[in-house]
């Protein structure tokens, strides 16, 4: 799923949230070998990134604004295609 937010975005709206989605508070990241872990997390648009995707989506947000930490939510796989899927 393409998001069009910065690395940089992705992982201040991670840190922000605590690791843990904003909707159902699971985790989102967990430990890997000795040195890694593994991300789960997904950065969410709060007004939609594309028209006709969903109801979302607000065609006087700029582009910039599309991609503002502001217009972000950090959300589990789960809770993001429930969000996406919803009309």
């Amino acid at each position: 799923m393409k998001s069009d937010f910065t690395s940089r975005t992705k992982l201040y709206l991670a840190k922000r949230a605590g690791e843990k989605c904003s909707i159902c508070k699971i985790t989102t990241s967990k430990p890997k070998g000795k040195d890694g872990f593994i991300n789960m997390g997904e950065a969410a648009h709060i007004k939609g990134n594309r028209s006709g995707q969903n109801n979302r989506y607000d065609s006087s947000l700029s582009k910039e604004e599309r991609m503002n930490i502001s217009n972000a939510i950090w959300l589990c796989p789960t809770c993001h295609k429930k969000i996406d899927s919803d009309e």
